[in-house]
């Protein structure tokens, strides 16, 4: 068995795969490992990329886009090492930024997930709460209830006051780069296959949590997250795809009347981002066509009329 398993996800990334790749290569580790990729269903060059100049990648070639979850999930089964990292191909390592996470992990029995401190291109934080929401957080959102009363911090999902404490406990960390133990995902299960895309790895997080494990912020350890890459030309069903795994969570650990609370609240915020979009572009153009596409297919998820068999 090899010590480390990197798996990665690949939709269309050939502007992003080759320096994450590489910067893999020129961070030397002292252990034995292996990079795994499921692309899924790339049209832009992506595999022959990979092919190319990375010829010993293992990867799975997925005619479907299948999500990041269930791709995930084909590589775990693939793989077989102790440790295995999930990382984005928009990410790029820094200075040994893996060394840093495995020994945090190996001087910390109780530890079940550890992930760096993401940064932007130009070194800026990427400050992303790592508190599980309440579900008030998404309903003051959808109703604009936050900016009108001034609450800006606490119910936001980004916040700005992380503790510059080298490692600390959190609830959950993003999964452009997030480390674990097979044994933990073994015990826990892999990655919900009900999500698409967003909200997988705060489920993932949630339940190891659950089983007393901690999840663990390393700032020491950083990685350039360049974020978005792949998605930001399908405004609609990112839209679409936030707000069903949204829902989705929240429906997993609250109860069925703030479910119910924040579902009601996510159809209003629907129907005024489609007023919004219509008044502020009296001539539709394709970004304002996108969203109220976006919204449209929020609606026809929530809605009771909807013909559509929904997911949750």
């Amino acid at each position: 068995m090899i010590a480390l398993s990197i798996l990665i996800v690949t939709w269309n990334s050939q502007d992003v795969i080759y320096q994450c790749l590489r910067s893999i290569e020129l961070d030397p580790l002292p252990l034995e490992y292996k990079i795994y990729v499921a692309d899924n269903a790339s049209v832009d060059g992506t595999v022959e990329i990979i092919n190319k100049y990375f010829p010993a990648v293992d990867i799975v070639i997925n005619r479907n886009n299948i999500g990041f979850g269930a791709a995930n999930n084909q590589l775990i089964r693939r793989c077989n090492s102790e440790i295995i990292l999930f990382l984005n191909p928009d990410t790029i390592l820094q200075n040994r930024s893996i060394q840093l996470m495995i020994n945090h992990f190996n001087q910390n029995k109780s530890v079940g997930v550890v992930g760096p401190r993401l940064i932007n291109r130009n070194g800026s934080p990427q400050l992303i709460d790592m508190r599980f929401p309440k579900w008030i957080t998404p309903v003051m959102d959808s109703i604009f209830l936050k900016k009108a009363l001034g609450i800006n911090d606490g119910l936001r999902l980004v916040r700005s006051n992380l503790p510059s404490t080298n490692a600390f406990e959190v609830d959950w960390v993003m999964g452009a780069c997030l480390m674990t133990k097979r044994e933990i995902l073994d015990e826990v299960g892999y990655f919900d296959e009900q999500y698409f895309l967003f909200c997988e790895e705060m489920d993932l997080c949630y339940r190891i949590k659950q089983k007393g494990w901690k999840v663990v912020y390393l700032s020491q350890s950083t990685v350039v997250h360049l974020g978005g890459i792949g998605i930001d030309l399908y405004d609609s069903r990112k839209i679409y795809e936030i707000h069903k795994s949204q829902l989705l969570f929240f429906q997993k650990i609250y109860s069925k009347k703030d479910y119910m609370l924040l579902k009601t609240a996510y159809i209003i915020k629907a129907l005024l981002r489609i007023a919004q979009w219509q008044v502020a572009y009296l001539e539709l153009s394709r970004l304002s066509i996108e969203k109220i596409k976006g919204y449209l297919m929020v609606l026809r998820y929530l809605m009771p009329f909807s013909a559509k068999k929904k997911y949750i």
